[in-house]
């Protein structure tokens, strides 16, 4: 039973949620399953991005200089290929999603 001139822990617990969740600010969302998107690239650049023949491998670079790379495709220049079409259907966090899979992956 709730008593007059006392608040009920409840409704303290209750009044204090909001101001918790705006102090720890807000959530990030994951990054995208990398290694379902790095799908899409196994039929060029290899099983696991390992690289086939004159493409180049993806697996075991570095994560940051991998991801710089991919950005840098999303812009065409002359004489490229088909990567600047590809990568511009990319996000940005689904490129660093691309960068850290492959990263990961043995050579």
């Amino acid at each position: 039973m709730i008593k007059p001139g006392k608040p009920s822990i409840f409704i303290v617990m209750l009044l204090s949620l909001p101001c918790g969740m705006v102090l720890a600010g807000p959530v990030q969302p994951p990054l995208p399953d990398g290694k379902a998107l790095a799908e899409a690239c196994f039929s060029c650049h290899g099983e696991g991005g390992r690289g086939g023949g004159r493409i180049p491998a993806l697996a075991g670079q570095d994560m940051t200089g991998l991801q710089q790379k991919m950005l840098a495709l999303r812009s065409p220049s002359p004489g490229s290929t088909i990567m600047p079409r590809l990568m511009r259907g990319y996000d940005t966090d689904e490129i660093a999603a691309l960068a850290d899979y492959f990263a990961g992956v043995s050579p």
